[in-house]
């Protein structure tokens, strides 16, 4: 058992000279140096897109109404692509909302004229984790744990 206890410490320092020795560059040499393989934590917020509805023929909503998240999950798809080409390039915002935007908004409202933004909310997924029996249940919903943050542009539909 002794000389498995001196081996072992002797290849140990052999690793450690062995990793100065060829200038390597990290503090790591899987699986004998792996201090962090376990100590990255999860972020306990996150940053979600969604549509915002503003007013509905002139007439501000009450409250805090999200057309996207909603039951379909392409139309989370679809914000997704219109919030990159709105990050691209801001000449084609307008153009792709447009597009790909104004028809799930006109399906999802019957409103004449629909005012409308797109929002960068926190998401505190502590709060999400303390509530999942209601999330299980349908009793929450994803929206219910947003804070719109800020907001990436704004948009009216008319019919």
């Amino acid at each position: 058992m002794r000389a498995f206890v001196s081996l072992f410490v002797v290849f140990y320092l052999l690793m450690v000279w062995l990793r100065s020795a060829t200038g390597h560059q990290q503090d790591e040499i899987f699986p004998f140096f792996a201090w962090s393989l376990f100590s990255l934590t999860p972020a306990w917020e996150r940053t979600e897109n969604a549509v915002l509805l503003h007013a509905m023929d002139g007439e501000p909503t009450e409250g805090t109404r999200y057309l996207i998240p909603s039951d379909d999950i392409s139309d989370a798809k679809v914000l997704r692509r219109a919030v990159d080409a709105c990050g691209r390039d801001e000449a084609v915002c307008d153009a792709a909302v447009e597009a790909w935007l104004f028809p799930i908004v006109r399906r999802l409202t019957d409103g004449g004229s629909v005012e409308f933004g797109i929002v960068k909310a926190r998401v505190d997924l502590r709060r999400a984790q303390r509530e999942i029996r209601r999330l299980a249940d349908g009793t929450a919903k994803k929206a219910d744990f947003f804070r719109p943050e800020r907001e990436v542009g704004r948009w009216t539909v008319a019919r």
